[in-house]
């Protein structure tokens, strides 16, 4: 149960992304806006630039190289033209 200045957040919150009227989407609001843990918790799950890397054998094995990131992110397999 939340309590009633979490709930006075939240309503806050929900208000504020209300008023942008850019399609209630909360990736427009600024985080620091944001008053709630729950919707801050929400805004970086749905607005993180990363998401959970795939666990494929070729990322692995790039990783244990000490590829960075946004390289492993490029990777893919290719078919050989003959």
């Amino acid at each position: 149960m939340i309590s009633f200045q979490e709930h006075l957040a939240v309503l806050y919150d929900e208000k504020l992304i209300a008023e942008l009227e850019t399609g209630k989407d909360i990736c427009n609001v600024p985080i620091s806006s944001l008053r709630s843990p729950t919707m801050k918790a929400l805004h970086k799950k749905q607005c993180s630039g990363l998401k959970k890397e795939k666990d494929t054998a070729i990322r692995t094995a790039a990783k244990k190289a000490g590829m960075s990131r946004s390289k492993r992110d490029k990777l893919h397999n290719q078919v050989e033209k003959t």
